[in-house]
């Protein structure tokens, strides 16, 4: 199998290129930059011209992970995430098109998109947009399915947070670990965080890039999946389950300029979709997830004191 991954110089793109080259695939990542040990040709799907250049009729998928994904970001950014996020996708579609080109493609959306549902959210919970971020990725599969009318076999997979080693500063777990390696090269510090009364569904990046895999293979046209654990944990509980695998003395310091102006206050999810029509489920237990985060921050922080 052939597979081409756009936005793979970002977090999920890196692991998902290890992750189907482990399996057999023949893989080529677009990205805006080298991803690590798993390079990434430069395409920026903003253009069309950048996009038109490129052979697609080779792949038998494309999953396409490329966007802005900050939500907090959003709020200050609207016009530039949903005019951005939209023309990466049809810009993909329209070249595949004019180049006679249909692999299957999974389209990465988020749970995000169901805003401040209550209760167990499944694939038929009402969607509620609570950030530009939301709205451009509900645009996202919106136009998925428009081309799912013109011939496509398209997949949207709706990913909860997930969360892994390589992971960048401006997000929860990145956040906190990168602050608690940097007290530890000190020997104490603080750790800066917002309001973390909040519980999410945090997923690893390598079960998300199973996920995405077993999408790919077996997934349905036409569908949507809800990709998660089925578990919450507050923010409060993953800030003090970091800060046991510490010896260092660590202060947390409350900030409420880190407070979104929308947030739900408990995301929990279903994944049975998913697991009924592929045999998908998470494996990697939460404790190691972020034992292996902050190990991959303490090696980040300690070839930063060496150069």
């Amino acid at each position: 199998m052939r597979v081409l991954i756009t936005g793979g110089s970002g977090f999920v793109g890196g692991h998902l290129a290890t992750a189907l080259r482990r399996e057999g695939a023949e893989v080529v990542s677009w990205g805006l930059a080298e991803a690590g040990s798993e390079p990434s040709v430069a395409v920026d799907l903003r253009d069309l011209r950048a996009v038109s250049a490129h052979d697609l009729t080779p792949f038998d998928a494309v999953i396409h992970l490329a966007g802005l994904a900050n939500v907090g970001r959003s709020f200050a950014e609207p016009a530039r995430y949903v005019s951005e996020n939209s023309a990466m996708e049809v810009n993909l579609f329209e070249t595949l098109l004019a180049q006679g080109a249909f692999p299957k493609v999974l389209v990465v959306s988020t749970g995000a998109v169901y805003g401040s549902a209550r209760g167990l959210i499944t694939e038929d919970t009402q969607v509620t947009v609570t950030s530009p971020y939301a709205v451009s990725k509900l645009t996202q599969e919106l136009l998925g399915a428009y081309y799912g009318e013109r011939g496509f076999e398209v997949v949207v997979a709706r990913p909860f947070n997930h969360i892994g080693p390589g992971q960048q500063p401006g997000y929860l777990v990145a956040d906190v670990a990168s602050q608690i390696a940097a007290a530890e090269r000190r020997g104490a510090g603080t750790v800066t965080v917002g309001d973390l009364s909040s519980a999410r569904d945090y997923t690893d990046v390598r079960d998300i890039c199973a996920a995405y895999i077993a999408l790919i293979r077996d997934g349905r046209a036409g569908e949507i999946y809800n990709v998660c654990t089925g578990d919450s944990h507050t923010g409060d509980e993953i800030v003090e389950r970091l800060l046991e695998l510490t010896n260092s003395r660590v202060e947390v310091v409350r900030s409420a300029a880190l407070t979104r102006p929308t947030d739900a206050s408990v995301v929990r999810a279903s994944s049975q979709k998913l697991s009924q029509h592929t045999g998908w489920a998470p494996s990697i237990a939460l404790s190691a997830t972020l034992a292996d985060t902050l190990e991959y921050w303490r090696s980040r922080v300690a070839a930063a004191a060496l150069s």
